[in-house]
């Protein structure tokens, strides 16, 4: 009876063994391989979106801020060469005419006085220099009647006391902080405005 028990059991195993043989072979590896690694669901590749859009955002921000402060770099390296190609004015009638404006104005730190050079076409006379104050004037100036002068130093000086440099550069670069929003930009330009009729 054991012996017969046995070679049942050998038997059946046998059998067992046959049937997976046979179900294997028939199976591709290309099939096992795709059986293995099932493609992931589409409710988790949303999950992923979900669990990473900060990170976008993020991205987004910086890359919009960073192209807008660019324009900092770019104002400064103009104003530079635009300076490197003009004349100082430490003397003569224009001279003493910024001094006497700004002892009218009550200014206290030097302010340097440029004309441009020919060719360099200055429009309007500008200001810039938060820590050194520069005021730069159209070549044409020297044609000014001394009254027009007199208003235009006027005008660029208060720029200078009122420190509109310092609080223009402000908020631009506050502006690049919040480029995604159309108020604040908006806010910048009525800023500006209201430093030029405040002249």
């Amino acid at each position: 009876d054991a012996s017969k028990t046995i070679s049942a059991d050998s038997s059946s195993s046998l059998r067992l063994r046959d049937r997976l043989a046979v179900g294997n072979a028939g199976m591709s590896p290309v099939s096992v391989r795709r059986q293995s690694i099932a493609a992931p669901p589409v409710g988790n590749r949303w999950m992923r979106v979900v669990e990473y859009w900060p990170s976008w955002v993020l991205l987004v921000w910086l890359m919009g801020a960073g192209i807008a402060l660019f324009q900092l770099p770019l104002g400064v390296l103009g104003i530079y060469f635009l300076s490197r190609r003009s004349q100082r004015i430490t003397s003569g009638s224009l001279g003493r005419m910024l001094s006497n404006v700004a002892d009218e104005l009550g200014g206290r730190r030097p302010v340097t006085l440029l004309i441009e050079a020919s060719g360099t076409r200055v429009v309007t006379p500008m200001t810039w220099g938060i820590l050194r104050p520069v005021i730069l004037l159209p070549a044409e100036v020297e044609t000014w009647a001394a009254s027009r002068l007199r208003l235009v130093l006027l005008h660029e000086l208060a720029h200078i006391k009122r420190r509109d440099c310092l609080t223009q550069t402000v908020a631009q670069i506050a502006g690049a902080l919040y480029w995604f929003n159309p108020l604040m930009w908006q806010a910048v330009r009525q800023l500006r405005l209201e430093a030029e009729q405040a002249c």
